[in-house]
């Protein structure tokens, strides 16, 4: 009777110890993808007028819908990356000393990375330039990042 209790015991511990494995085997794999899945982000460089890197710039990315902003750290070769974004519609503001401030539309989809290359124009950073508003015909460079 005791070899018996013992014997189902064990088989029990084995038959939980399989179940509680084979749901952390597939679980999170399938959360992953799903948080992968739902952000995009927008990542470009900052050029001047001769289309040399401006490291000092600052990058500002803001949501149009919630207002939220953040920053993006610019790198030494003029690089930026906006980390994981909501899809949605975001305006991008550039600043950097002697250069004119720039803004430009930016649509984040899923999955997607959005291009967000632009050039700076030599003037007062009190200057602002919106690129992709009906009042200026001009387009931002980037648009084949």
């Amino acid at each position: 009777m005791c070899r018996m209790r013992n014997f189902f015991c064990l088989f029990v511990l084995v038959a939980v110890l399989g179940i509680v494995s084979g749901m952390y085997l597939v679980a999170p794999p399938l959360a992953h993808a799903q948080a992968g899945l739902s952000t995009g982000m927008i990542q470009g460089t900052i050029l001047d007028p001769n289309g040399a890197a401006v490291p000092g710039a600052k990058v500002t990315i803001a949501s149009k819908a919630t207002g939220a902003k953040i920053t993006s750290a610019v790198s030494s070769t003029g690089t930026y990356t906006s980390g994981p974004l909501v899809p949605g519609e975001y305006v991008v503001r550039v600043e950097a000393k002697g250069f004119k401030a720039l803004e430009m539309p930016a649509t984040v989809q899923v999955g997607n990375i959005t291009a967000g290359t632009v050039t700076l124009e030599v003037g007062s950073e009190s200057t602002v330039v919106k690129y992709g508003t009906t009042d200026d015909p001009r387009s931002y460079h980037g648009a084949t990042d």
